[in-house]
């Protein structure tokens, strides 16, 4: 999914949304694993204690949301895109979501119940509110 948002990147922002990341790794990975998707220059923020992903609702996943068919067969999908998981940082069982903020508002939320789910990010920030 970073890949896709870094190809992305141009479209969303010209819709007038600033992407942003939370992630629970260091600066020093956060840093070189964003370069890999064009997205280094990105604001984002280290929460090595998970502290924003509890506020934000994200919740660990159980082991059916994390180990199922549908996770398999994206994986495999990602595989022959070329994509490989890297080395995991903090807990790979949480799941991530994408909040659209606006005036200090959260206006639209996508809180994934599985790892295999994947929203549509350019219909995600153009909809009406």
């Amino acid at each position: 999914m970073t890949a896709e948002l870094g190809r992305l990147r141009p479209e969303i922002e010209s819709s007038g949304t600033q992407l942003a990341f939370v992630h629970i790794g260091s600066e020093e990975n956060a840093k070189r694993f964003f370069g890999d998707y064009d997205l280094e220059d990105t604001p984002r923020l280290s929460d090595r204690e998970g502290k924003f992903y509890k506020v934000f609702g994200l919740e660990e996943a159980k082991f059916k949301d994390v180990l199922n068919f549908a996770t398999f067969w994206a994986g495999i999908k990602a595989m022959l895109k070329g994509f490989r998981q890297k080395k995991t940082q903090g807990n790979p069982r949480i799941m991530p979501g994408f909040f659209l903020i606006h005036n200090g508002l959260i206006v639209r939320s996508f809180i994934h119940n599985s790892a295999s789910d994947h929203p549509e990010f350019l219909e995600f920030v153009r909809r009406d509110s």
